[in-house]
């Protein structure tokens, strides 16, 4: 039995000669790489710009002092993804706290609790505000108001963030 080789060669043509016949639909290299970065961290907002966190994160909190609560949750937010919440609140006037909500190597947001008022017999509405974050949350910010559930404060327990 024969066998039959062929040697294949590469050829480029030159481009030089031929004319570019229309611009449209052609995207610059760089909206090409912000486009794939903002689907592969699978958020629809450009960092810098202002976040509105809607979800439930749940978890444990201790009280820290008499008036604080440390807290420790997961949960998931629209937009962003799953999410690890740590922080701590100081429940009574004035309020204030900080937050941070961590997206694993997406980076992290900055929350400052600015107010919290006590709704029900073991409800909190806390009024927070998003001071910024590393990585592709650099820059972000924005605001609003979440409720924290706290089933009878106890020196330790269970709580619900709903934003």
């Amino acid at each position: 039995m024969i066998r039959r080789t062929s040697q294949r060669r590469l050829e480029f043509e030159s481009l030089e000669s031929m004319e570019l016949l229309s611009g449209v639909g052609l995207i610059p290299s760089h909206a090409m790489a912000d486009h794939h970065t903002s689907h592969q961290a699978s958020r629809a907002l450009v960092a810098g710009e202002s976040l509105v966190l809607s979800g439930v994160v749940n978890g444990r909190y201790h009280v820290v002092g008499k008036t604080a609560a440390a807290f420790n949750g997961r949960g998931v937010l629209s937009q962003v993804g799953k999410t690890q919440l740590r922080g701590k609140i100081e429940l009574a006037s004035p309020a204030s706290g900080q937050l941070i909500l961590s997206f694993g190597r997406r980076g992290k947001l900055f929350v400052d609790v600015t107010s919290a008022t006590l709704g029900g017999a073991s409800t909190y509405q806390i009024a927070y505000q998003i001071t910024g974050g590393t990585r592709s949350f650099a820059g972000d910010t924005g605001g609003g108001v979440a409720t924290v559930q706290i089933p009878g404060l106890r020196p330790r327990g269970h709580f619900t963030l709903s934003l």
